[in-house]
């Protein structure tokens, strides 16, 4: 949830068949406690939208690891719409109606996440081996839109009904990957007139780091012929600021590492229905 925040801004070959997942591990309400609480304590703050790439990558992550403690068979999880907004409510202590808005439309519109965390990459064509690589889906029962007003400039930021993406981690690095169904524009400032002009950019790319507490951010959104790659800081609380601080070397070093070529064929994902009736979930491996 709250992916679109970026815009504030050699493998052995596989089996080139597409990758469908049998059956899909249900993560339990209470493991999403855990995974967003771990977040929570890494002292940013969870209810800002421009946190939101770090805190969904990192209750991903973690959720990955407990399913393969689980049940070393699955290949999938799912996460449910209702528990991940109940968990999110109980971590941030707020009530529904203090929840932020991102987050209310995410369950309001049902947007439930499959991620497929085995055979993800079939051949890296350049850049270094991720230590944990996942292809995921966000689906909902349709599109919606949001203001993110602690962007600068501020966002108009719209969810398709089928979000995509590659999630990778390098352990120094995060790297959201091949994004499909994501986009946005500015609306106030110079960029605001302009994507008033020529219409919503498409997220494609985005890696970030962090050190004491601050997140460096680099995205790739697209437009036509049009190409916005910003550099930005994020700061705890969620404030941004366009570029690195000044007298910063060692977090413009950091926007070196994240700008770092990443280039990889993936294995295709036949996305099963979330339909009760076609979809097979299992309950803690059972």
């Amino acid at each position: 949830m709250g992916l679109l925040t970026f815009l504030s801004l050699s493998l052995s070959p596989l089996a080139a068949a597409p990758q469908q997942p049998n059956t899909i591990l249900l993560v339990p309400r209470e493991e999403l406690v855990k995974a967003m609480e771990e977040q929570k304590q890494e002292g940013y703050n969870i209810m800002a939208t421009t946190n939101g790439s770090r805190f969904s990558a990192g209750v991903l992550l973690h959720l990955v690891q407990w399913a393969k403690q689980v049940d070393s068979t699955q290949t999938a999880l799912l996460v449910h719409h209702e528990d991940n907004f109940r968990a999110y409510l109980q971590v941030a202590q707020v009530d529904s109606a203090k929840a932020p808005t991102f987050v209310k439309l995410a369950y309001k519109y049902g947007q439930d996440e499959i991620v497929v965390y085995s055979k993800v990459i079939k051949r890296i064509v350049e850049g270094s081996q991720p230590i944990t690589s996942l292809s995921v889906l966000a689906s909902s029962k349709s599109d919606f839109s949001y203001k993110d007003t602690y962007s600068k400039p501020k966002l108009k930021v719209h969810n398709g009904k089928r979000i995509t993406y590659r999630l990778l981690d390098f352990g120094n690095r995060i790297v959201y990957d091949r994004i499909e169904g994501l986009s946005g524009r500015p609306i106030d400032g110079i960029l605001g007139t302009l994507f008033s002009i020529i219409g919503e950019g498409d997220a494609k790319y985005a890696a970030f780091s962090t050190k004491d507490s601050l997140q460096v951010m680099y995205s790739v959104a697209k437009k036509g012929p049009f190409t916005k790659k910003p550099m930005t800081t994020i700061y705890p609380r969620g404030e941004v600021v366009n570029g690195i601080p000044n007298k910063r070397k060692d977090l413009s070093q950091l926007a070196e590492l994240i700008k770092r070529q990443v280039e990889i064929e993936y294995v295709d994902v036949r996305w099963p229905s979330l339909h009760p009736e076609t979809l097979r979930v299992v309950q803690d491996g059972h």
